[in-house]
């Protein structure tokens, strides 16, 4: 289960609702969508114990 599925995610409650603005959640959703699509790689860190960044 990965974004497609939406079996990851972020989560949204009474806590922290208020701290997200509308353009947050657009940032969020449209990197989503561009890893759904492949224009964003994410790197799995398990292959090689780094971090690119």
């Amino acid at each position: 289960m990965g974004l497609a599925e939406d079996g990851v995610g972020y989560s949204v409650d009474d806590n922290n609702k208020a701290l997200l603005t509308p353009e947050m959640i657009a940032a969020a959703e449209d990197y989503k969508a561009k890893i759904i699509a492949g224009e964003i790689a994410v790197h799995d860190y398990t292959t090689d114990s780094t971090c690119p960044l």
